[in-house]
């Protein structure tokens, strides 16, 4: 039989929104001098673009917003471009490796909250580049898709469980949550389920299940199909709803897909 579990008005107003969307600063990339400004230049370009594309966290860029309040700093740095030879039957043909680090630093308390050094190599697959610059803008590009998952794992957006729309038996099946296009959330994107409580007078968090995004339905709403532990899900709605919160993961994304 069909259940339904709402929480009430007071409790969905009040966590509906628990993270609001923050704010990058992305400064000028460093390099290192045989990278280059240029190169240095287009990768700043390809990561902001990443980002940006995300929709987790709104990017300001140094150069025209210096003066915005931001929430967070982005400081990269192109650590280096190494180049492979090789040849086919038309002649010389290259592949491309930039390496290259992200630091964010939380403005509130001057924080660094996230620090990653990157690799990001020219895809072969259909593809060959006849100059290191065109393997080189390849690489870079690539690096642009590594954002995703970057950005699921830096800037994790939490919300509630507002109502379990379909249970069987006693397994929660389908559930809305209270985060949408606003943070970001996406069709396909995967959320881990947490029960907050007390032990010996000390907050922990434990994934109880998943869920996974089948329609974002408006900036505070969406739709999520139970992937894993239903039972544990429906019972810690039963119990202590307002205990359960869902955040966001990295959902292992391969080229940025």
């Amino acid at each position: 039989m069909k259940k339904l579990v709402l929480l009430a008005l007071s409790v969905i107003l009040g966590t509906a929104a628990i993270s609001a969307r923050q704010n990058l600063l992305v400064k000028k990339f460093d390099y290192a001098t045989s990278a280059g400004e240029n190169y240095a230049y287009a990768l700043r370009n390809k990561v902001m673009e990443g980002i940006a594309e995300r929709g987790r966290v709104k990017v300001l860029d140094v150069a025209t917003d210096d003066g915005v309040e931001a929430d967070n700093i982005l400081d990269g740095h192109l650590i280096s471009i190494t180049y492979v030879k090789s040849s086919d039957s038309k002649g010389a043909t290259y592949t491309a490796k930039v390496n290259y680090s992200l630091k964010v630093t939380r403005v509130s308390d001057n924080e660094v909250i996230n620090n990653k050094t990157f690799e990001a190599s020219s895809p072969t697959f259909m593809s060959t580049y006849r100059t290191q610059g065109d393997a080189a803008a390849a690489a870079i590009n690539y690096a642009g898709s590594q954002m995703k998952d970057w950005v699921d794992e830096v800037f994790k957006s939490v919300g509630k469980i507002i109502e379990v729309s379909e249970v069987k038996k006693d397994e929660a099946k389908m559930v809305y949550i209270s985060i949408g296009s606003e943070e970001g959330i996406q069709k396909g994107q995967k959320l881990d389920v947490k029960v907050e409580k007390t032990v010996a007078g000390r907050p922990i968090s434990k994934v109880i299940g998943e869920i996974k995004v089948e329609a974002v339905e408006g900036e505070d709403v969406s739709l999520c199909k139970v992937t894993k532990n239903g039972k544990a899900i429906q019972a810690a709605m039963a119990e202590t709803p307002d205990a359960v919160t869902v955040v966001t993961k990295v959902n292992g994304n391969i080229l940025g897909l």
